[in-house]
């Protein structure tokens, strides 16, 4: 079932086969057709985001709502690790991952947004 890469991890058929059926079901014909392509992925994208943009909406609050009402219930408190592990990184480490990692999702975000 599982075959070993040179360098890498073990190869899962089951995952690895059906995704990439996926992604050259949905890029072959956008490579095969180019003129086409653009107007498909519009009406793709208006019925995606005219059918189901409230129910995007309503799962990132429901996920952020979740996550707060963790944080303030007796969950919030509990420790990930051994009783006696000590902490990987210190909370001005945090703060200082999340803002590089906010910084830098902004840059390559907006990379490609700003020549437009």
């Amino acid at each position: 079932m599982h075959h070993t890469i040179p360098g890498g991890d073990r190869l899962d058929r089951r995952v690895f086969f059906p995704s990439l059926a996926v992604i050259t079901a949905v890029v072959a014909p956008l490579l095969l057709f180019p003129e086409a392509g653009p107007a498909a992925v519009n009406a793709a994208f208006a019925f995606a985001t005219g059918k189901f943009g409230w129910l995007y909406l309503a799962a990132g609050i429901a996920a952020v709502v979740f996550l707060i009402g963790l944080a303030v219930s007796r969950f919030g408190n509990v420790r990930l690790g051994g009783p006696d592990d000590a902490l990987e990184f210190s909370y001005f480490g945090w703060v200082a991952m999340i803002l590089c990692a906010g910084i830098g999702i902004a840059i390559v975000n907006w990379a490609w947004v700003e020549p437009i």
